[in-house]
């Protein structure tokens, strides 16, 4: 009975490895940009099976440890788990409020260098480059396109074109299914701007005319930004609801 329990209180493999993993780390035998060994290496060194490494990389990657792509391999972002208090959503989509499914019409994708006015906005150095793209957004049911969007891409990551030119943009599920890298954190932005004029003919509304300007920005570990959402919705084009519930806890009886 004794031994069973102890059994059964003992860390699964994966978690032991993480663990290990995450100590080297933090004492400095992997520094941080450092890559660690591949997961063959790994499995040998640590006697046991690549699943049980993928899955202690998946949970260093969780903890902000490491980052993890193709062709490229496991590299080291921070020397200690990130812990943050966030707001919590059932899914990303829900972020976006997409209550039916968006369709993107791309106008046009090129390099570019960022100029001061769109380093202000991506908050990057100028002459950083970026992959741009420029898209309508349509509603199934509307006439009208709902938005103009300016997506900026990190070059390293312009695979991600694939998926818009797909005209469903999931900038985060194409990450974390072609790269193995998760978006930890999206950054939203939303504020009152005029309909600038190139957007305004594309959108057939009122140049300078109310609207909003939402900016989203991707993040993954070692709060890296690796593609942003620049969109313009004229008024009356978009809405957002929210709703905010009590909820009562009972109080636990006494004992």
């Amino acid at each position: 009975m004794e031994q069973t329990a102890k059994r059964s209180t003992r860390s699964p493999r994966y978690v032991t490895l993480a663990d290990q993993l995450a100590r080297e780390i933090d004492t400095g035998k992997y520094g941080l940009g450092d890559l660690l060994p591949p997961e063959l290496v790994l499995s040998r060194s640590h006697k046991v099976s690549r699943h049980t490494v993928r899955e202690a990389l998946r949970r260093l990657t969780d903890m902000g440890l490491i980052s993890r792509r193709r062709r490229t391999g496991t590299t080291i972002t921070a020397k200690s788990p990130q812990t943050r208090y966030t707001a919590s959503l059932s899914s990303i989509a829900e972020l976006f409020q997409y209550q039916e499914k968006p369709r993107y019409q791309i106008l046009s994708e090129k390099p570019v260098s960022a100029n001061a006015h769109v380093a202000a906005m991506l908050g990057c150095r100028r002459g950083t480059k970026w992959l741009k793209f420029e898209a309508l957004r349509h509603q199934t049911g509307k006439r009208e396109p709902i938005s103009y969007t300016e997506f900026y891409v990190d070059p390293a990551y312009k695979e991600v074109g694939a998926s818009l030119r797909r005209k469903n943009p999931l900038i985060y599920a194409f990450v974390e299914r072609d790269f193995e890298e998760r978006v930890t954190e999206i950054r939203q932005e939303v504020r009152a701007a005029a309909v600038p004029v190139r957007a305004a003919t594309l959108l057939k509304a009122k140049p300078r005319s109310p609207g909003l300007h939402i900016i989203r920005r991707f993040l993954v570990h070692g709060e890296r930004v690796i593609a942003i959402a620049s969109s313009i919705y004229p008024e009356g084009r978009f809405h957002v609801t929210l709703r905010w519930k009590v909820q009562w806890h009972r109080e636990r009886a006494a004992v």
